[in-house]
């Protein structure tokens, strides 16, 4: 549960500081554990036009992949991938060689916080009654 609201306030804070150009390369499997809630519908639609798209261009087996490479130049596919990462098996994000986001199992998010975004984080989360202290673990 704190994991899902600190996710959240960290991708509100992403979009708030359009800071979405952080990542350069992400990853997302398009099927989860459980129904995909009806509030990102929207985003699992495009993700998946984007997925047959994908598809197009590979060969073979290839071509039943549920894994798409998500444009990251493409701010409108990048906020998709971050509505649907905390209900797919599986989804990666990185800048550089660090993972931002990892997610795993259709629940269990892990993110790297930038540098430039510690600051507003930890005040989000301390509007929200949250010591940041107690969930982020040192670098």
């Amino acid at each position: 549960m704190v994991v899902g609201l600190l996710y959240q306030i960290f991708v509100d804070l992403l979009r708030a500081r359009m800071q979405l150009f952080l990542l350069n390369q992400a990853s997302i499997d398009l099927i989860s554990d459980h129904p995909w809630p009806c509030q990102v519908d929207g985003s699992l639609d495009r993700l998946m036009a984007a997925l047959v798209r994908q598809r197009a261009g590979l060969r073979g087996r290839h071509r039943r992949t549920v894994n798409l490479y998500v444009n990251v130049a493409d701010g409108s596919e990048v906020a998709a991938f971050l509505d649907l990462v905390p209900y797919t098996i599986g989804a990666e994000a990185w800048r550089g060689g660090v993972a931002l986001i990892d997610a795993a199992d259709s629940g269990s998010v892990h993110f790297q916080v930038p540098a430039s975004l510690q600051v507003g984080l930890t005040e989000l989360m301390s509007r929200c009654g949250m010591d940041i202290g107690q969930v982020l673990a040192p670098p």
